[in-house]
């Protein structure tokens, strides 16, 4: 990004190539008791952004989980651009109301600001910071298990937390594998949140299923605003954090536990969907109309909260094994779907509460679907697939000369495809 200030309360954001639309987000300094209108500027098509209210809170710090506090709404208010949001003024994070796009290269807005310091972003940020402090802090917590999993690329930890037993039904519940989608990464938050709650349906999930979610996939990506892992699943283009994960959830397969269902979280422009829509879903004849039918569970789930949701489905094909969720899936079986959350959805945008509670609905979902009869097929399929590859896998000496799992898993393959049989 770059800034220019042409008089004293006037901010033009110029946005480069490498600016990625789906989360940005700055700080400003000096402007409290001021009105400022912020130009965005950009050769880049903004027509995305006809629907978007960005979001600021008057804070300093984005590690500090104070920065997140959050309140009931105060019903909602109309925008200039005919969007209703929550009415935020319990909560530290507030939309602009007062937005234009202007043109296809120019969006506008207009803000009052009280404090020094103010923080703006497309949606609310969920920091590297703030993630450590927040699985850190879990590790104390009776119902949460803190798998200290191994070391990004440059050295910050990656953590997944485990709820509930790991010979139950399992579900991955994924944010951040696209470092710059935040919303992705509040829903995960949110599904720990409620799945370490007292509520009774919580207890019950903690009780028939076991989940392993995970908000920050790659903290690296975060840190340089770039998508880094996608495409960091097969071998010769792996790193250290996809080595990483690969090796944790080889260990768990290996282990003799569950891997049924895979959740990988996304999130889009504001225009560009509603509250909930597909990236990707599996489409083969048998496993296509397993991932339909707890697909349908969520989507109910979604329904009974009053949220949007379009059957839509961005790519489908192949599953992508080079990437996270596509590698699991290839490799151990699970039910792969790739999801959109949208807190900046058109015609009503959620609140940071809403948004979290988004990860509510899914563990009640897969958790109430894989434990009823309708779910059984499914485990059946999964149980198929995992079966097979541990009469082939374990000590096959194709798998010898390899370093890691992601090396381990390509050279099983390559000898199954050479005749090894599978």
């Amino acid at each position: 990004m770059g800034f220019n200030f042409p008089e004293p309360n006037h901010v033009i954001v110029m946005l480069g190539e490498r600016v990625n639309f789906d989360g940005w987000l700055f700080c400003l300094d000096g402007v409290a008791g001021k009105t400022v209108r912020i130009d965005f500027k950009t050769r880049r098509k903004l027509n995305k952004w006809k629907t978007l209210n960005p979001v600021f809170a008057e804070a300093t710090d984005l590690t500090d989980p104070a920065t997140y506090k959050t309140g009931a709404s105060n019903g909602t208010i109309k925008c200039t651009n005919g969007v209703s949001v929550p009415d935020t003024a319990n909560q530290n994070w507030h939309f602009m109301t007062n937005t234009r796009l202007v043109s296809n290269n120019e969006f506008t807005v207009t803000q009052t600001f009280t404090s020094n310091s103010v923080w703006i972003a497309n949606r609310v940020p969920y920091s590297v910071g703030f993630n450590e402090r927040y699985t850190r802090g879990l590790k104390d917590n009776p119902y949460a298990k803190v798998i200290e999993v191994g070391y990004s690329n440059s050295g910050q930890p990656l953590r997944a937390v485990q709820i509930g037993n790991s010979d139950k039904p399992t579900v991955v519940i994924a944010g951040g594998e696209q470092a710059i989608q935040f919303d992705s990464m509040w829903c995960a938050q949110g599904a720990i949140e409620f799945l370490i709650g007292d509520t009774e349906a919580a207890k019950s999930l903690r009780e028939k299923c076991c989940f392993i979610v995970i908000p920050m996939l790659d903290p690296d990506g975060v840190i340089r605003n770039q998508m880094i892992i996608p495409g960091a699943f097969s071998r010769g283009s792996q790193s250290s954090t996809s080595i990483a994960w690969a090796n944790f959830f080889q260990n768990w397969v290996n282990a003799g536990h569950r891997l049924d269902v895979v959740f990988e979280m996304h999130n889009v422009q504001s225009l560009e969907a509603p509250h909930l829509s597909r990236a990707f879903i599996e489409n083969t004849k048998t496993r296509g109309v397993l991932a339909e039918d707890i697909n349908a569970a969520v989507v109910k789930q979604f329904q009974s909260a009053k949220l949007d949701y379009s059957s839509h489905t961005q790519f489908s094909g192949p599953t992508p094994d080079n990437r996270f969720g596509g590698w699991l899936t290839s490799n151990y079986g699970p039910i792969l779907i790739i999801y959109e959350i949208n807190a900046q959805a058109p015609i009503r945008h959620l609140d940071l509460p809403e948004l979290q509670d988004t990860g509510r609905l899914f563990t009640i979902a897969a958790g109430e679907f894989l434990t009823s009869e309708a779910g059984q097929p499914l485990l059946k399929a999964v149980d198929e697939v995992r079966t097979k590859r541990r009469d082939k896998y374990f000590d096959n000496p194709a798998t010898q000369p390899a370093t890691n799992a992601i090396e381990a898993e390509a050279l099983f393959k390559a000898h199954q495809d050479e005749g090894g049989g599978m």
